[in-house]
């Protein structure tokens, strides 16, 4: 969940990354998705175009969503990496794949123009989990 001018948001697993609204955090409505379209790179390891366990950080002026994709059981993953001006649901640019089951033995892929902080810090331990 995070806190924006707007208010709060809170983004869960399905749909796009689904988006919830609250004012007062106790009461929440329904308010789309993160992304209008998914991106089309979830389909190499989601075929049902399914990612799940967003977590969001505000830095530099900007949200940050990373994000798992995969199928259920599959060693066949990718953290993705969102980003928006305002957190608000509909408005997140996909950054692209910052990790994937390739790269995660080594180093992370970085995608352009991205930064990704060698020790990420993350309130929910449940993003980082596969399958």
């Amino acid at each position: 969940m995070i806190r924006t001018p707007c208010g709060y948001v809170l983004h869960s697993t399905h749909g796009h990354l689904e988006a919830r609204t609250s004012a007062d955090r106790v009461h929440f409505t329904r308010a789309g998705s993160a992304f209008r379209t998914p991106p089309s790179w979830w389909r190499a390891y989601s075929p049902g175009d399914d990612p799940r366990a967003p977590g969001i950080s505000r830095r530099g002026g900007r949200y940050l969503m990373y994000y798992a994709v995969s199928s259920f059981g599959s060693n066949h993953s990718a953290i993705g990496l969102a980003t928006s001006r305002t957190g608000q649901p509909g408005s997140w640019t996909d950054q692209g794949v910052v990790a994937n089951t390739r790269s995660m033995g080594s180093s992370l892929r970085r995608s352009a123009g991205i930064k990704v902080p060698s020790r990420i810090t993350h309130t929910s331990p449940s993003a980082w989990v596969s399958g």
